[in-house]
């Protein structure tokens, strides 16, 4: 609303002419504060509106106060021993001959009810602070407000921190209906109307504003300068030209205060206001992206004469009391509104010491990222995904400068140590992006720095679902560290090339990889690098259908990796335990498994073991039987698949979908799901995934009647998987050719080929069918019971046991 009007109370409230928008839980929480308080002093950088809402706040209360509100503006008092002067003109006080001025003020004062403002005490602060104690000693009904961009500090004060408007997310990318919710938008549309009555918030539009808001950090006065140049400009040519800011911002009222005028004059006031430490440390710190905490800050920031690192604390003190930086106390760190930061670093331009500091920060920003690589996998992985996380836009500004100056080993450093973290939380086209930028630059004579990022570049392809390049880029890698002798780069390029076999189903390829690695592990005693292979060779030989050999494997990994501590290979055996839990119908043991598994993985940030986990559960639902509970936990992994753009999980995550379907008897949504999972599949050349789809394409046709269909599909899947020696996977081809040597009366070759499958993989493995299939697998059995005799049966049963795998695919084909 207005500000009041009403003559019942004295005051000298100057009538708005423009409305007042947001602050409603501000309002009410300072009016509770003024209830006990006397002296509230509203605390906050230039142009967040703290003179705006002390008017406000005193034409709500006016009828508090017998004697009334009184505004005292004091941003053109130059001499603090004025200050009782300009309060008692204000109050229209007249001054006794022979008395001092202050004497008089507090005399007036004594026996008075009423509220005064003190606006922009900021630049005569001690005098402030000690007239304000005064009147409050000698007045028991006197109460003060005070706007500054620091607290007085004096007795009886409580101050209050006025924050910026609310902005929204740009990445959001909300309607225009639902940017109005946010207070700085509103002002930038009612102030732009203002000015353009024709102005209008639209699709085209939304997202400009949404950024104009963001970037100005929903600073009430700069937000009010813009929206001015709605006159001559649109909101997307605004947002284009902020990188300017301080020649775009200029449109104030010419009625305004001068320093209220432009957003410059407005941090210009605040700059002239410092000791000449704390300016040339506001424009050191303003290098700085996403903030900074005190150890960075000491060690950039700081030389031999003018700022010691010593000294550093107390000048931030300093600034944050005055305004200039913000102190984050949930995560210890420092910042800067954007505006302000932006000053800082004109400063800083123009004086002798940015690329001194410039190279500070890139020495402190690489080694930070070196040392994190370093303790990424092992006990403190969750501590340093944290700090990754809070320093990542700093590290990336050092990229960025590296690379703009061809500091090029620098450039490599950083990012084969940051691709770890990339990788671990499946950012995958972002790795891959600064992983070709930094590519381009590589010497004609790769060193180690460069032997890490094609390391990297064939990890990142390879979850990005191209194998080949994989391939390409970590034979790179392998040549260079064979030819230095790096036994450590051996191993693991050897590993990540036995995963990307592995991934396309060629699991005697993985396993000649993963045996040389562990040899090389074992050899230099790495417990680390052991575990890792050993849990590998475990995923090979579960596939390959040997489940006693893998749980040994997996057990004798996971327990290096509780020794080392290391929470990313825990949270990786733990999935692996539990997917062998569910196959062998231990469905309470594998929900506690994965969960301990997601647990760990959601611990450290690991949104691609995240995204395997719970397509794990959703696979131990499937397999009891609860179908859209299943659907459920496939759903949520593909949403994370597709943010972080793995190719490989997402097609895995649709053709589990498909499956769900094809069990609550939606065919044609298994069939979009099917088709759309083995389309990207055969663009990334997995043969065990396609095999799977071709599979469940399989079981659709014959759903739809289209038995010949469905046994062209079951013949592809089935060879496939014996191409790529998945046993394990096998089985469910053999039980359905089965059926069709039912139905085609070779009763005789159906009966051997369950014998098949029972000895080989329920008997040895104790594998439990899911129950759908389980269901169909005892209806099949029954039939064939009831068109044979009991020796007949029996006696093919047994003789099927003892058929080899190639025997029994000979035979599922036989007509």
């Amino acid at each position: 609303p207005p500000l009041k009007t009403l003559d019942a109370r004295p005051n000298n409230l100057p009538v708005q002419l423009s409305s007042f928008i947001g602050r409603k839980e501000e309002m009410k929480q300072i009016k509770c504060m003024l209830k006990d308080k006397r002296l509230l002093t509203f605390t906050g950088p230039g142009g967040t509106g703290k003179t705006r809402l002390s008017l406000q706040i005193a034409a709500d209360i006016i009828d508090d106060f017998g004697n009334g509100v009184w505004f005292v503006e004091l941003a053109s008092l130059i001499e603090p021993e004025l200050l009782p002067n300009v309060i008692v003109h204000t109050l229209g006080i007249k001054e006794q001959p022979k008395e001092n001025v202050e004497d008089t003020l507090i005399e007036y004062l004594q026996d008075k009810e009423l509220l005064i403002i003190l606006d922009n005490c900021e630049h005569i602060i001690k005098a402030c602070a000690v007239l304000a104690e005064k009147i409050l000693q000698k007045s028991s009904k006197i109460k003060i407000i005070a706007t500054s961009r620091e607290a007085l500090q004096c007795s009886g004060e409580q101050t209050y921190k006025i924050l910026s408007l609310e902005t929204p997310d740009p990445k959001d990318k909300e309607s225009p209906e639902l940017l109005t919710q946010y207070e700085a938008v509103r002002l930038f549309i009612e102030r732009a109307l203002c000015v353009n009555k024709n102005f209008r918030v639209n699709n085209d539009n939304a997202p400009a504003l949404a950024e104009i808001c963001h970037k100005l950090d929903g600073i009430p006065l700069a937000i009010e300068l813009a929206a001015v140049r709605i006159k001559i400009l649109s909101v997307e040519k605004i947002h284009e030209r902020l990188d300017d800011r301080f020649k775009l911002l200029i449109g104030g009222q010419r009625t305004a205060l001068p320093r209220q005028q432009t957003l410059k004059a407005l941090i210009d006031w605040s700059y002239d206001l410092l000791s000449n430490e704390e300016r040339i440390l506001w424009s050191r710190l303003s290098v700085f992206s996403g903030g900074w905490n005190l150890d960075a800050a000491e060690d950039i920031c700081s030389d031999l004469t003018i700022i010691k690192k010593e000294e550093i604390l107390d000048l931030l003190g300093n600034l944050t009391d005055k305004s200039i930086v913000i102190f984050i106390q949930d995560n210890n760190k420092y910042s800067m509104l954007e505006s302000i930061k932006q000053y800082g670093h004109d400063k800083l331009i123009k004086s002798n010491k940015y690329k001194i500091i410039k190279d500070k920060f890139l020495k402190f920003y690489t080694e930070l990222a070196e040392t994190a690589n370093k303790n990424l996998r092992g006990g403190e992985t969750a501590i340093w995904i944290n700090i990754l996380n809070s320093e990542y836009k700093n590290i990336e500004k050092g990229l960025i400068w590296s690379l703009d100056s061809n500091e090029n080993e620098i450039s490599a450093r950083i990012v084969g140590s940051i691709a770890q973290y990339w990788f671990i939380l499946g950012n995958i086209s972002e790795g891959i992006r600064w992983l070709e930028i930094v590519l381009m630059k590589q010497p004609e004579n790769m060193d180690s720095y460069f032997c890490r990022v094609n390391y990297f570049r064939g990890k990142f392809a390879r979850l990005n679902g191209d194998f080949e390049m994989a391939k390409i880029f970590l034979n790179r890698s392998l040549q260079y560290w064979r030819e230095v002798g790096n036994k450590r780069g051996i191993s693991d390029t050897l590993n990540s090339l036995g995963v990307n076999e592995f991934d396309q189903g060629r699991y005697e390829q993985a396993a000649e990889y993963y045996e040389e690695n562990l040899k090389i592990y074992r050899e230099s005693e790495n417990k680390k690098g052991i575990a890792v292979s050993l849990n590998n060779l475990g995923n090979v030989v579960s596939n390959l259908g040997d489940f006693t050999k893998a749980i040994k494997l997996y057990e004798e990994s996971l327990a290096i990796r509780r020794e080392l501590k290391d929470e990313l290979g825990i949270g990786i055996t733990l999935n692996n335990l539990g997917i062998l839990a569910f196959e062998q119908g231990e469905y309470e043991k594998a929900y506690d498994l994965l969960n301990q598994s997601m647990q760990i993985r959601h611990s450290i940030g690991d949104r691609n073991g995240i995204a395997i986990s719970i397509l794990n559960l959703g696979h131990t639902a499937y397999n009891q039987g609860e179908f859209l509970k299943s659907s459920n936990y496939y759903k949520e992994s593909l949403k994370i698949c597709r943010e972080i753009g793995d190719k490989s999980l997402t097609a895995d995550s649709l053709c589990n979908l498909g499956k769900a379907a094809l069990e609550q008897e939606d065919t044609e949504q298994a069939l979009k799901f099917i088709e759309e999972s083995i389309g990207i599949n055969r663009e990334i050349g997995s043969q065990s995934q396609i095999a799977i789809c071709l599979y469940f394409l399989g079981r659709i046709a014959f759903l739809k009647k289209e038995k010949e269909k469905a046994r062209e599909y079951y013949y592809e899947s089935l060879n496939i998987y014996h191409e790529t020696g998945n046993r394990k996977d096998i089985v469910l081809n053999l039980i359905r050719l089965a059926e069709f040597q039912n139905f085609a009366g070779q009763n005789i070759q159906a009966v051997k080929l369950l014998g098949f499958v029972f000895k080989n993989y329920s008997e040895s493995n104790k594998i439990k069918f899911p129950k759908t299939d389980q269901f169909v697998i005892d209806e099949f059995i029954m039939e064939l019971k009831k068109k044979l005799s009991e020796k007949d049966f029996l006696e093919n049963y047994e003789a099927g046991k003892l058929m080899s795998l190639k025997q029994a695919i000979e035979t599922a084909i036989s007509n």
